[in-house]
């Protein structure tokens, strides 16, 4: 059974296109550009979902900090 895969065009300044060059060679030389560029978009989005997951641990945090901290001035 055949994967079907939406097909996309992207434009890169000359600075990243060396700077992909360079990870190609390095860490990519038995894949294709294709899988490298899925790849690295695949590590970007799993990256900036755990930069929310941290954000909302944080913001959590500071929320349970803050009401621990108000619990302690009441009971002063």
């Amino acid at each position: 059974m055949a994967t079907e895969f939406k097909r996309f065009t992207i434009s890169v300044p000359p600075s990243m296109e060396g700077e992909l060059d360079h990870v190609k060679k390095e860490l990519y030389y038995n894949v294709t550009q294709n899988g490298m560029i899925r790849d690295l978009i695949d590590r970007g989005l799993k990256t900036i979902e755990m930069q929310k997951q941290a954000e909302l641990i944080g913001t959590t945090e500071r929320h349970e900090n803050s009401l621990i901290g108000k619990t302690n001035q009441s009971a002063m």
